[in-house]
């Protein structure tokens, strides 16, 4: 459908209609990805977070359109999907694995215990708060991601990060902080 025909198209198609062009684009952008040489393709989809649109409306109109793109990068050779969704997750948490995330990236919203509550079988990315990368002070930062290494101690599946993206004018000292809590000193 080419972009005049959608907005020529009612509401309820529009939105339809947008929705599946954003899924064959992220489709073919990932498949690129994996073509020219990557393992695994990280799915972000910051408009997807319930501090953007509801719960029910990602269950019934997001959800679908990402389980297409997981499974056509698994299709395409990605060696695991990895869907980041930043915000207050909760309440579409429990999808995750049914729409063929293996890896599930957990904001700061949720607690380690909330979040392994809701995929008690898919690997936890996450939870450091991004903006504490810029002002927070590095023992902070350290003591946060010591904490979550240590509530994953038993359960494994998890890789220590921030909960959306570290910002690219992150202290040097924090990012040190959070690779030092892994060494286990």
């Amino acid at each position: 459908m080419s972009r005049s025909t959608i907005l020529a198209a009612s509401p309820p198609r529009r939105l339809a209609a947008a929705l599946d062009f954003a899924t064959r684009l992220a489709i073919h952008y990932g498949l690129a990805q994996l073509d020219a040489g990557a393992h695994a393709v990280i799915v972000f989809d910051p408009a997807a977070s319930p501090a953007v649109v509801p719960p029910g409306f990602f269950r019934e109109l997001l959800a679908p359109g990402l389980e297409r793109v997981l499974a056509a990068l698994r299709d395409g050779g990605a060696a695991f999907t990895w869907l980041n969704i930043a915000g207050p997750t909760a309440g579409i948490l429990d999808c995750y694995a049914r729409i063929g995330a293996d890896v599930a990236t957990f904001d700061y919203y949720l607690s380690a215990a909330e979040a392994c509550r809701l995929l008690p079988r898919t690997c936890l990315a996450g939870n450091l708060k991004s903006l504490d990368f810029l002002d927070a002070a590095p023992d902070r930062i350290e003591r946060q991601a010591r904490g979550l290494v240590a509530a994953f101690e038993g359960r494994g599946g998890f890789l220590l990060s921030s909960g959306c993206e570290i910002p690219p004018e992150a202290a040097a000292g924090n990012i040190a902080a959070m690779a030092a809590a892994l060494s286990g000193d």
